[in-house]
């Protein structure tokens, strides 16, 4: 299963997360099963999957705990209050 078929861009959404004091536009990509790509600059950075509860179950990316929050945070008020 190839990148494309497992994530809609069409449903792709961009969140503003803090890197040591920079600012980073990372663009977020949904994908089945709360599954989400993360991308910057068009570099893919990995996987991170949340459960039922849209807790954060895997981190598949070299980014720290605290942009992972920081993408947490985001992709749940962005995705889970809008769909539930």
């Amino acid at each position: 299963m190839s990148v494309t078929s497992s994530f809609s861009q069409q449903q792709q959404f961009h969140l503003l997360v803090n890197i040591r004091g920079s600012d980073h536009y990372m663009t977020v990509l949904p994908g089945g099963n709360r599954r989400f790509l993360i991308i910057e600059t068009g570099k893919t950075l990995g996987e991170i999957r949340f459960n039922e509860h849209f807790h954060c179950t895997s981190n598949q990316t070299s980014l720290s705990n605290i942009v992972i929050e920081q993408l947490n945070a985001g992709i749940k008020n962005h995705y889970w209050h809008r769909h539930h």
